[in-house]
């Protein structure tokens, strides 16, 4: 018997929410909001740019980026994957982050607090801003 070869189906949306932003839904004057499943909204924004690419680091190589607006700070850049909006590598998205449009809030789900977050739970929760100044 032969067997016919099929191409994985690459997903194009994170699949923490069913309304997660796509790499096609990121352009200048987009409102968002970056959510973490385990504490909630980590961040409103809005995107000041279309994706770009970085130039290669060391130990990251090239990672795909857009300049950010956030409520609280100037702007700067944020990275993609970590926003849940692409994934890190082909099929492996960011496992506690998602972005959705800030219109859409009202789907947003209850956090599940930092208890049942595996990498968290023995230490209490995280200070994301404390600890890289970015969210």
């Amino acid at each position: 018997m032969t067997r016919r070869y099929h191409p994985q189906v690459i997903k194009d949306r994170s699949p923490l929410h069913a309304s997660a932003l796509r790499l096609k839904d990121v352009h200048p004057g987009v409102e968002y909001i970056k959510f973490n499943r385990y504490y909630g909204i980590m961040e409103r924004g809005v995107f000041l740019s279309t994706p770009f690419v970085t130039e290669p680091a060391p130990h990251m190589g090239h990672k795909l980026m857009v300049r950010v607006s956030g409520r609280s700070r100037g702007s700067r850049k944020g990275f993609l994957g970590d926003m849940g909006i692409t994934p890190y590598s082909p099929g492996r998205w960011n496992e506690a982050n998602f972005t959705i449009r800030a219109s859409k809030e009202h789907l947003l789900p209850a956090p599940l607090g930092h208890e049942n977050n595996p990498i968290t739970a023995f230490d209490g929760p995280l200070d994301f801003e404390d600890m890289y100044g970015i969210f």
